[in-house]
């Protein structure tokens, strides 16, 4: 991987990360009210992580990229609650996996409030191409 497509993945992470903030775009994705962002919870976590490898986002810092340790630190704890929350969606699919009910939920608009937090470090001092 070259420095451009390097920072293009860094571009994409934070585009998708950014999303996880914004409630409104989800309200109007996930209502089917606009196809401009993921259509769904799921569709947000497999764009995240299948489409732009956050895994190996995270475990690329120090070797492809360089990540301030606090936005580290906040990414990685990002990670763990966002797959803490999707175990716990998909423990009862058809009742918690609903547009509705995700935005009304308070432990969803913990993570909204924590990925806010996490944009505003990003752009203090973003990620660097080594």
């Amino acid at each position: 991987m070259d420095k451009s497509d390097i920072q293009k993945w860094i571009d994409n992470i934070y585009y998708e990360i950014a999303g996880y903030a914004n409630s409104k775009q989800q309200y109007l994705s996930w209502n089917g009210l606009s196809s401009k962002y993921a259509s769904s919870f799921d569709e947000m976590n497999m764009m995240l992580y299948d489409s732009f490898c956050f895994d190996d986002f995270i475990k690329a810092n120090e070797s492809l990229i360089k990540v301030e340790s606090t936005l580290y630190n906040a990414l990685r704890l990002f990670d763990f609650q966002l797959n803490e929350y999707f175990v716990y969606v998909k423990e009862h699919d058809s009742e918690r996996n609903i547009p509705s009910v995700i935005l009304s939920d308070p432990k969803w608009h913990e993570i909204q409030q924590m990925v806010a937090k996490i944009v505003a470090l990003w752009n203090e001092n973003p990620p660097k191409v080594l």
